[in-house]
């Protein structure tokens, strides 16, 4: 369980450095703020066409397998994007960053299952839902990270912040001025936001990948523990039929023989 947590909390950690920086990258270093509307859209709109994909790779080769090849695919795109500074090139790498977004997501999920089987294996109970508890937390948890580090980074490198104000005396013009990105931004600055872009998520992917090459669980064990998993629930299920079989006989040979109330037959009556 703890190394599927690894897992998930990699990848969409990953996912959130992109978001959170990736305004700033389109601003600075690709020089076209109106941009973004683009590659989201195309990183939106290529997950929503693949994701089907994905699911029959999936099924076909294995889980491990999938996030090996579409893992490695995000770590090459995301760090070539400390490399680009042309738009037509942006939009490309989007394309092969949205055709794996999914990835992330949907493995750990789908391991998780499994886990709950194992489990289910060698404590007899069911705890679905303590689990799925923890990945909410931990998807939480992640978002905290990334929003946290990319905060601290930025500022460590000097950061220019936009000028804060509150619009006293000021027409919509002068706030929309006022409100608006630097234009500029210091040498180390921009190195840190190409690092928080491509490098940086593209490490917690490696990460991620190595996490599934641990993952014990495999397509042939799991196939074995469900198999004996229904072998236990089916002689369980036979021994609570079984029990109340012999619960309802009990009652009613009880019953035929003139069982009093304080559970001794009447003998006398019997006779």
């Amino acid at each position: 369980f703890l190394i599927v947590v690894g897992i998930y909390l990699c990848g969409p950690t990953a996912v959130v450095l992109v978001q959170t920086n990736i305004l700033l990258y389109c601003k600075y270093i690709l020089g076209n703020e109106d941009l973004v509307d683009y590659i989201i859209g195309i990183v939106q709109g290529m997950a929503l066409i693949v994701l089907p994909l994905w699911n029959f790779v999936g099924q076909k080769y294995g889980k491990k397998m999938s996030y090996y090849v579409g893992g490695s695919i995000l770590c090459v795109s995301l760090a070539s994007l400390y490399f680009v500074e042309e738009e037509n090139t942006a939009l490309i790498v989007s394309c092969f960053i949205g055709s794996c977004l999914g990835i992330p997501y949907m493995i750990p999920y789908s391991m998780l299952p499994d886990v709950i089987e194992e489990d289910e294996l060698k404590t007899g109970k069911r705890r679905e839902g303590v689990y799925f508890g923890f990945f909410t937390i931990f998807l939480k948890l992640s978002v905290t990270i990334a929003l946290s580090f990319t905060n601290f980074a930025l500022s460590a490198a000097g950061y220019e912040k936009p000028t804060s104000t509150c619009g006293v005396g000021l027409t919509e013009e002068e706030m929309e001025a006022a409100a608006a990105l630097p234009d500029t931004q210091p040498d180390k600055v921009i190195s840190v936001m190409r690092f928080m872009v491509g490098p940086c998520p593209a490490l917690f992917f490696i990460l991620a990948i190595f996490m599934v090459w641990l993952f014990p669980i495999t397509r042939e064990s799991h196939q074995e523990n469900a198999e004996v998993i229904k072998r236990e629930r089916n002689r369980r299920s036979i021994q609570l039929e079984s029990k109340k079989a012999a619960e309802l006989s009990k009652m009613v040979l009880a019953k035929s023989n003139g069982v009093d109330d304080d559970g001794m037959v009447d003998i006398d009556n019997n006779q």
